[in-house]
């Protein structure tokens, strides 16, 4: 579903930016959610019940030791193309050869060859580095909708989700649903989708929050007795 603060398809602007600045937070919100998901996927290898050691002597059809599924995620890409049968195929991408491939593209348009090395982690952290640049590429927008969805489809793998903590300021639409969810840069108001970071958060909690203190004394005391007791 579209983020209503969208604003990609007012792009490329005069400065040539291909991402808008909610896209560009949400990419950096995957890429710092994406090796905290790999290490409950590797935690998930192995199915509950299954052999560790040793081999499978059952007839029949036996559960394989280890989740194919996730072993598809974590493993290497192939560097050759297969001749074997089509249905013989898994199409997912390894997470690794995803981070690869945009990083590849980081690489090479900012000519810095050794930004394609290391693990998962690694080559998350590179790309998040880089968030602001890749969002003026023609190609940001294919990286954040691939990361999204990869990082989608290991959530409903792992059953993880960034746990989100209401804040108690009201944005500045007026509306209590500022959110704080973990992995995330940014506060969001699930109303108007408006975006802080933590020091503007601060910073505007500061300015409202005594107002809206006052204005809670003053409805808790409205219509009590007062100390002499006449109405």
């Amino acid at each position: 579903m579209p983020n209503p603060a969208c604003n990609c398809a007012a792009l490329p602007d005069q400065r040539g930016r291909h991402l808008c600045p909610t896209c560009s937070a949400l990419l950096r919100q995957r890429l710092v959610e994406l090796p905290h998901q790999v290490t409950v996927l590797r935690a998930l290898l192995v199915p509950p019940g299954a052999p560790r050691t040793g081999t499978l002597h059952h007839a029949g059809t036996s559960r394989p030791p280890v989740r194919l599924d996730i072993l598809t995620l974590l493993g290497p890409a192939s560097t050759t193309t297969a001749h074997t049968h089509p249905d013989d195929q898994d199409p997912t991408v390894p997470i690794h050869a995803t981070l690869h491939g945009w990083a590849h593209l980081l690489a090479q348009g900012r000519r810095r060859p050794r930004l394609t090395a290391g693990s998962i982690p690694t080559l998350a952290a590179t790309l998040n580095q880089h968030t602001e640049w890749i969002a003026h590429q023609t190609w940001a927008g294919a990286c954040h909708d691939e990361l999204t969805a990869l990082v989608l489809r290991l959530r409903r793998i792992t059953h993880t989700h960034p746990t989100q903590r209401p804040c108690p300021a009201p944005c500045i639409c007026g509306a209590f649903g500022l959110i704080d969810r973990d992995w995330d840069t940014y506060i969001e108001c699930t109303v108007c989708h408006r975006l802080y970071t933590p020091a503007e958060y601060r910073d505007h909690a500061r300015t409202v929050m005594p107002q809206l203190a006052r204005t809670a004394l003053a409805l808790l005391t409205n219509g009590q007795p007062s100390p002499s007791g006449t109405p």
